[in-house]
C-alpha cells in the first residue's frame, strides 16, 4: 500500500460512523490480506497432527498409518498407498521394535505433513 493510500485509508476508517461504512473501508484490505495467506490443505494438516500425536505417544504407529491413509484417501492426490506400504512393511517384519529403515521411511513420509501442521499451529497462535 502506497503512503498516500495508507493515509487516505486511515482517514476513511477513523471517519466511519456505521459498521457498513467501516466494512466498506476495510473490505479491500481484508480481501488483499486473504490472498496473501497461503492456503493449507486440510488433509495435509490433519496428517501432520496425527504425526505429532504419534511423536507424543498418543497414537501407535499402526494407528498413525491407518488414520493417515484414511485422511489421504479423502483429501490428497498421493492417495493412501505410501501409508499402507509402510504398514505392510511393519506387519511383515514385526519383531516388536521398528527397524531403523522403517523409522526413516516414516520420518521421511511425514516430514512434509509435520511442517504443515507446525505452520498451521503457528498461524493459529498468531491469529
Amino acid at each position: 500500500m502506497e503512503k498516500d493510500e495508507f493515509h487516505n485509508w486511515i482517514i476513511e476508517v477513523s471517519l466511519a460512523r456505521t459498521f457498513n461504512d467501516l466494512n466498506e473501508c476495510l473490505s479491500d484490505m481484508l480481501i488483499e490480506e486473504k490472498h496473501k495467506c497461503k492456503k493449507i490443505n486440510f488433509s495435509e494438516a490433519v496428517i501432520g497432527y496425527y504425526y505429532i500425536m504419534y511423536l507424543d505417544n498418543k497414537l501407535n504407529v499402526i494407528e498413525l498409518l491407518l488414520n493417515s491413509a484414511e485422511e489421504a484417501e479423502e483429501g490428497l492426490d498421493i492417495g493412501s498407498e505410501p501409508f499402507y506400504f509402510i504398514k505392510d512393511l511393519i506387519e511383515e517384519n514385526s519383531q516388536g521394535n521398528l527397524s531403523v529403515d522403517i523409522q526413516q521411511k516414516i520420518a521421511h513420509l511425514f516430514c512434509f505433513f509435520f511442517k504443515i501442521a507446525k505452520q498451521q499451529e503457528e498461524y493459529l497462535k498468531n491469529f
